[in-house]
């Protein structure tokens, strides 16, 4: 599962949890240096990028 966490709970960063461990790992949290403002949405294509 890909979540974007937004500004509410100080996430601010796409995140990565596996279903089966429920572990969970940030994939991006910073944009040129500079933390996201309030992630949302996010988009994957046909090849799994996002």
């Amino acid at each position: 599962m890909i979540a974007a966490l937004g500004a509410g709970f100080g996430g601010r960063m796409l995140i990565k949890t596996g279903l089966y461990t429920g572990r969970s790992y940030i994939l991006t949290g910073l944009y040129d240096g500079e933390p996201y403002n309030t992630p949302n949405e996010l988009s994957i294509d046909e090849k799994g990028r996002i």
